[in-house]
């Protein structure tokens, strides 16, 4: 069975490299991030019956392993610092808000991976800050309060609101439109986030190609070693850990760092996307 969604998601790329116009509709990223992990939360059973902590761990488990991989790569490598501190970032990023509609498409386990954002985006506001300056020691400082604002914002008000909405009864229709409206929901933000960053992916695919084999294969390894640890050979657990919160990831990247670091996730964001297109072609069952 093939999902034309994954070529809706590869189309979606291309045109935000070659059409760059969604940088107009900007001011929307992250209401649409909010809503579309609204319509994840009005899925599911938010008193989560059953934690999937085996599950977790492993994810937490990859995102640590191939932080430290990430970290000793660059350093053989002797990458630029701004590349170097991306890729790391890259590594550790937490879930992302619109892995729900790539699992539900792909037939996944959208408690597993709904619990997957809410542990990893939380713990992020620690671990992230904790990690960089282990690796990176004083040359790099990021303030975990504003990491912990923005995930706040952008978890707790879909989170709550969701949840209102399910104590009084008023969740059923929403529950029938979302399948309709997530994923063209996340194909415009794909345009959007693709299209504000447009000109250096072009820029960073023809003067530093060496460099986007190095996130490609970064990506690879995170889905790969996501089913490999999971201690269920979970294919939910590999999205998990290989679609990335690369928007929140960028916010850090441009905040604390410079725009060459921003980088680094954007790209990712377009290697996740294409291992997101492939695995949709095929059927999938946890």
């Amino acid at each position: 069975m093939f999902k034309k969604e994954g070529l809706y998601l590869l189309f979606v790329i291309i045109l935000g490299i070659l059409f760059p116009y969604g940088t107009v509709f900007d001011f929307l990223l992250v209401p649409f991030l909010m809503l579309i992990l609204f319509l994840a939360f009005i899925k599911i059973d938010l008193k989560f019956p059953r934690f999937y902590f085996k599950e977790i761990l492993s994810v937490f488990i990859g995102l640590f392993l191939t932080a430290g991989i990430a970290f000793f790569v660059g350093k053989f490598l002797n990458l630029p610092l701004s590349w170097h501190i991306g890729l790391v970032l890259a590594a550790l990023t937490p879930t992302a808000l619109g892995s729900p509609i790539i699992v539900n498409l792909a037939k996944g386990n959208l408690m597993l991976i709904t619990q997957s954002i809410l542990a990893t985006n939380f713990a992020t506001i620690l671990y992230l800050p904790a990690f960089i300056y282990l690796f990176f020691q004083k040359e790099i400082v990021i303030d975990p309060i504003l990491i912990g604002e923005k995930i706040l914002i952008l978890l707790i008000i879909p989170f709550l609101i969701a949840f209102i909405l399910k104590k009084t009864k008023k969740d059923a229709y929403i529950k029938n439109i979302s399948s309709h409206i997530a994923f063209p929901l996340l194909c415009f933000l794909i345009w959007i986030v693709i299209s504000k960053n447009s000109e250096r992916i072009l820029d960073a695919f023809f003067n530093y190609s060496w460099y986007f084999l190095i996130i490609a294969l970064l990506t690879i390894l995170n889905y790969s070693l996501g089913y490999i640890i999971s201690f269920s050979k979970n294919k939910t657990v590999s999205i998990a850990l290989g679609h990335k919160n690369t928007v929140m990831t960028i916010w850090i990247a441009l905040a604390f760092f410079d725009p060459v670091v921003a980088l680094v996730p954007t790209i990712y964001l377009i290697c996740h996307h294409v291992v997101n297109s492939m695995i949709l072609y095929g059927k999938y069952d946890d």
